[in-house]
């Protein structure tokens, strides 16, 4: 999981909540529901005709059916001339260095390096805005080729931003906002789709309660990219449940280790009913579904996540994890930012795309677990910047 800051627009937090937060949608007209009533965790009983459930439930297997093929990676275009990148230097800035996601990350960034024969200096972010804004400033110091962002919000680092851009500096942008945010000055995003991720999580909830879904979305309101995740989660849920209730639970990305539990606690003390509990990346899954154990809930409440950390894939094989999101290889993403970063310093336009989106449950994760694993795109992205 990437812990992020603050968040980038009151007017998209504002609808986040008012989508989530509370609220109960009434129950499907056109099908002729009238009564739900609930007895204990996941358990529902309801007067609306089986063939709205049905429908409900048919077009969630489909809509996630569009996610189920296996990955594939864009071969990246040679650089002209790479022996240009020669120390040419990185400044690489994540929100924090503890997360499983980091490691993978950057041995991939690494590579990268390593191909280009360039340089890199990492500074950790520490989930503060004024450390990050320290490494701005040392990064304009140093005369930087190119910025990499990992999660941290540009919103926070305004006024170095604009001074590294005044500078000639490129600034790549990872895991932040969704691929179709405006640049405002950034070369690149490196990030799927976020909405797509919080509709196959959607989607995967869907399936697993038959469509009598009471869901917890656990998110952190101060993280763009949880925000976009939980948007895309809450928006496919009432499109197609709209006699499914939704409640939000909100956590502070700086301190969600001791802060998830009790509001996973005061979730269900509130809202008993609640039969699955949706969160926008899996290191928020690990501090969920231990409270949900030891609350007696881990069986009947569906936990689902995303990223596809190793921990959280094995929960989806051996059960205690209903779903997942994959949305390709980690080691990929950092090749892509490095490699992304260098054709800005050689005033190449961005080829950035949206990093692809699978889903994963019980029936495929040992597929899935295999495409973890691959690192068959590595050798193009060393022809890329070598040859």
């Amino acid at each position: 999981m990437l812990k992020g800051n603050l968040f980038r627009s009151s007017t998209i937090l504002a609808a986040v909540m008012l989508m989530v937060s509370g609220l109960m949608w009434g129950p499907l007209s056109s099908a002729g529901a009238s009564v739900k009533t609930t007895t204990g965790h996941g358990t529902t009983i309801s007067t609306a005709t089986s063939r709205a459930s049905a429908a409900c439930v048919s077009s969630a297997n489909s809509a996630l059916s569009k996610f189920e093929k296996p990955l594939k990676y864009p071969t990246p275009a040679v650089l002209p001339n790479p022996k240009r990148l020669k120390s040419k230097l990185l400044y690489y800035i994540p929100v924090e260095l503890n997360a499983a996601f980091f490691p993978p990350f950057d041995s991939g960034l690494a590579k990268a390096v390593s191909f280009a024969h360039g340089r890199m200096i990492t500074f950790n972010g520490e989930v503060s805005a004024i450390t990050e804004n320290q490494g701005m400033l040392q990064a304009i110091a140093r005369k930087a080729s190119a910025i990499l962002l990992q999660a941290v919000s540009p919103s926070l680092i305004q006024t170095n931003l604009k001074t590294a851009l005044s500078k000639g500096i490129k600034v790549v942008d990872g895991s932040n906002g969704t691929f179709s945010d405006p640049l405002n000055g950034l070369y690149a995003h490196i990030t799927p789709n976020l909405a797509q991720i919080g509709m196959v999580e959607a989607d995967e909830a869907l399936v697993a309660t038959n469509c009598q879904l009471t869901a917890g979305i656990v998110t952190e309101s101060n993280y763009p990219y949880a925000v976009d995740i939980t948007t895309g989660v809450a928006a496919q849920i009432t499109k197609l449940c709209p006699s499914c209730s939704v409640f939000s639970a909100d956590v502070n990305a700086a301190t969600f280790a001791t802060d998830t539990g009790p509001a996973v606690s005061s979730l269900m003390v509130a809202h008993p009913t609640v039969n699955a509990i949706i969160a926008p990346n899996d290191q928020l899954i690990d501090y969920i579904a231990p409270e949900l154990s030891s609350l007696g809930d881990s069986q009947a409440v569906k936990t689902f996540g995303s990223n596809a950390e190793p921990a959280n894939m094995t929960g989806v094989e051996n059960g205690t994890q209903a779903g997942d999101v994959f949305y390709g290889s980690i080691v990929y993403s950092g090749l892509e930012m490095a490699y992304q970063a260098y054709r800005a310093t050689l005033g190449l336009r961005s080829t950035a795309a949206a990093l692809p989106v699978e889903a994963v449950t019980a029936s495929d994760v040992n597929k899935v677990q295999a495409e973890i694993k691959s690192t068959s795109f590595i050798a193009s992205f060393r022809t890329a910047l070598t040859k």
